[in-house]
């Protein structure tokens, strides 16, 4: 039997918080709301990581590469990049990686074509249907001989299901246990490569004032005695003018 969307999001939601290690009160829809936001967010993020891959930069190594990522985030988004332990879980499942590939190649041969509104695979959900020629073979039996029922061989599949997909659970489980720690270190890394970033267009700034100002000295000493009327006037004017600027500045 397949499961219908509730069901499945029942037993997330039975599984959270039976294994949760925090105080938490989610209800069903919340955690629906939660995985969507991770979705949306870590696709993203994974489209800016694209376009750094692609520019096949010489000296760029894999943890650059999420640096430049993580500020391209920061400038399209206005906002920091908060999901890197659901990414460092995600980028390792098969069916994630598959689906983003899958969207990826469809993008490519039809750029008219419409984009789906869920980018990135949901846990996929296990279907209990049992074949009915699998039912009615006589090498699955049971007991002496007596061929297994439809109900008890429906009941089976649907008990291995179960056991896979908990065990897919535990393991994203804990895939972000790890991935916190992995976090904590890129978020020191980010802050030294924000940090220096910021302390480069400081500099740049710096430069461009001290340019400024030996041309402002120059004009200033500039001798206009020599001048016409208007040419005096003009410096005067200018002059004038630096001079008011700096004092606003004091």
């Amino acid at each position: 039997m397949d499961q219908s969307h509730g069901t499945y999001w029942g037993r997330i939601h039975d599984y959270f918080h039976q294994n949760k290690e925090f105080e938490s009160d989610r209800s069903q829809s919340s955690l629906v709301h939660c995985w969507s936001t991770i979705q949306e967010h870590v696709n993203k993020y994974c489209g800016f990581l694209s376009q750094i891959q692609n520019r096949n930069q010489s000296g760029v190594n894999h943890e650059d590469m999420h640096v430049q990522a993580s500020l391209m985030y920061k400038k399209k988004e206005e906002k920091k990049f908060q999901f890197m332990h659901c990414y460092n879980v995600l980028k390792n499942l098969p069916k994630w990686n598959d689906k983003r590939n899958q969207l990826a190649a469809s993008k490519t041969s039809s750029k008219k074509q419409k984009k789906t509104a869920n980018d990135s695979p949901a846990i996929s959900t296990p279907a209990c249907n049992v074949d009915e020629n699998w039912a009615a073979d006589p090498e699955n039996t049971v007991g002496e001989g007596r061929p297994m029922g439809r109900k008890k061989a429906k009941q089976q599949m649907c008990e291995r299901s179960d056991l896979s997909r908990k065990e897919s659970l535990d393991y994203l489980w804990d895939k972000k246990k790890e991935a916190d720690a992995e976090e904590r270190k890129f978020e020191e890394r980010y802050q030294i490569a924000f940090a220096l970033e910021q302390k480069r267009i400081d500099l740049e700034r710096d430069k461009f004032e001290f340019k400024r100002m030996i041309k402002e000295d120059k004009l200033l000493r500039t001798d206009t005695s020599a001048m016409s009327i208007e040419e005096q006037e003009y410096y005067k004017n200018v002059k004038n003018q630096i001079l008011s600027h700096r004092s606003a500045q004091a």
